[in-house]
């Protein structure tokens, strides 16, 4: 699934059901090359009716250091401690389920 299609599912099936919770949704866009990355990042958030984070990494810092291929999805604790990763926003669903019983 592509960033584009996957936006609305963790707007609506991840961040909206789960924030309560205290769960957090954060999006890491790359943006290599744009002249301007915020006035695309609004676009995306306006287009896709997004309303979590999105944190811009245009130089590729944050993916790089931890290796992620994009898109990817990771869970990672309050303590700081990586889960889970995810192959579906279902999966990921179902384990933040199970998380914040």
């Amino acid at each position: 699934m592509t960033c584009n299609e996957e936006a609305p599912h963790l707007e609506k099936e991840v961040w909206q059901k789960f924030k309560s919770h205290g769960v957090q949704v954060l999006a890491l866009s790359l943006q290599e090359g744009v002249a301007d990355p915020f006035v695309k990042l609004r676009a995306y958030r306006k287009l896709h009716k997004v309303t979590y984070p999105i944190l811009s990494d245009d130089e590729a810092t944050v993916i790089l250091m931890f290796g992620f291929t994009a898109p990817t999805d990771v869970i990672i604790d309050k303590n700081g401690k990586y889960v889970a990763n995810p192959k579906t926003v279902a999966e990921l669903v179902a384990k933040l389920k199970k998380m914040t019983k």
